[in-house]
């Protein structure tokens, strides 16, 4: 069983999610392994003292029979009845130190749990430096597939879920169980999305509530449409830029262009969410087959999910779990992209 204060801990960094700026949550791991370590220290230096003073107090009797035998044989000694009164102070401070000692040796011992929660902490941010890099090239390769990740996610769910590609790589019918696994991942949470949803943009709830009322009850040919066109709503709320629609003679209309000069230049990044901040809007930079034209679809012979067959009556297939749920997963996916962006919050406190 996990330590309570580990527990808690790992259960409050589960709630913060990656919406949390890179730097504070950087700076909270660095801090808290450095923190653990230090007092790890503290308690490895101290144990040997408490081991000292244990066994002089062990050993205090038979010092004290003997000074008592001795103190006898020499009864007059001036010198020898001042040595008794400094041994006897010397024993009364030894036994006001050693009960005290107990609590000391419970403090250490939470040290060293402390120590041991930093080294988890630390461990576990050196397992993203492993995966972080490739995180825009997962999010991408799932982008194309219809499914996008919500920084509104858990961040053990978002991590999961960003990485299923990754790990899935050998499996024949990976993309199915890529489905699967984001169906799971997302039922549980959609009550607390939808909810985030309307607190980020509450002119919106009029259609987002029925919409992921419409999703619970298995109504997917209402739920699908509204998803979509809330998704692209909120884009032009937030950049006056189109989320579907584009032309060749004007790309700045688009929010590929918008998105791409948003993504942050990794080079040689000293921290894992220096990634996870340039992939966040990775997606948004593609042209994605959800938004493809009849042209490119033709094109590419693509036959899945796509905002302008849905819309427009072309799809008679569209009504399925799996397809509400990626459309839901691009609407949380821009809404929780742009509500955790430092700069867009600050245009809005200007507005």
């Amino acid at each position: 069983m996990a330590h309570p204060s580990l527990a808690g801990i790992q259960a409050m960094q589960e709630r913060l999610g990656p919406a949390i700026s890179t730097l504070q949550r950087s700076e909270m791991m660095r801090n808290v392994t450095k923190l653990g370590e230090q007092v790890a220290h503290i308690a490895k230096v101290t144990q040997p003292h408490f081991a000292k003073l244990q066994a002089l107090q062990n050993q205090l009797p038979t010092s004290l029979q003997k000074f008592d035998l001795i103190f006898k044989q020499t009864q007059g000694s001036t010198s020898m009845g001042k040595l008794g009164k400094q041994l006897a102070i010397l024993t009364q401070n030894i036994n006001t130190w050693v009960p005290n000692q107990r609590f000391i040796e419970s403090l250490a011992s939470g040290a060293q749990k402390f120590a041991e929660l930093g080294i988890t902490l630390r461990r576990a941010y050196e397992k993203r430096f492993e995966h972080y890099p490739r995180l825009a090239e997962n999010l991408d390769s799932l982008a194309k597939q219809g499914w996008f990740v919500s920084v509104d996610l858990p961040l053990s769910v978002y991590e999961e879920l960003a990485f299923s590609l990754e790990r899935l790589t050998s499996a024949p019918d990976r993309m199915a169980l890529v489905d699967n696994l984001f169906v799971e991942c997302f039922q549980p949470e959609i009550e607390a999305l939808c909810k985030k949803l309307i607190e980020d943009n509450p002119h919106r709830a009029f259609a987002i509530q029925p919409a992921v009322a419409a999703h619970l009850r298995g109504e997917y040919a209402l739920s699908v449409p509204v998803f979509f066109s809330q998704a692209e709503g909120i884009v032009r709320d937030r950049t006056e830029r189109e989320l579907f629609s584009k032309s060749p003679r004007r790309p700045w209309e688009h929010v590929n262009d918008w998105a791409k000069k948003k993504r942050v230049s990794v080079l040689q990044a000293e921290d894992p969410f220096d990634y996870f901040e340039d992939a966040l809007w990775s997606p948004l930079a593609l042209d994605l087959p959800i938004t493809w034209s009849p042209k490119e679809r033709k094109q590419h012979e693509y036959t899945g999910l796509n905002r302008h067959t849905t819309l427009h009556g072309m799809d008679l297939d569209y009504a399925s779990e799996v397809n509400s749920l990626k459309a839901f997963s691009l609407l949380c996916y821009v809404s929780s992209v742009f509500s955790s962006d430092p700069d867009m919050q600050a245009e809005e406190g200007q507005e």
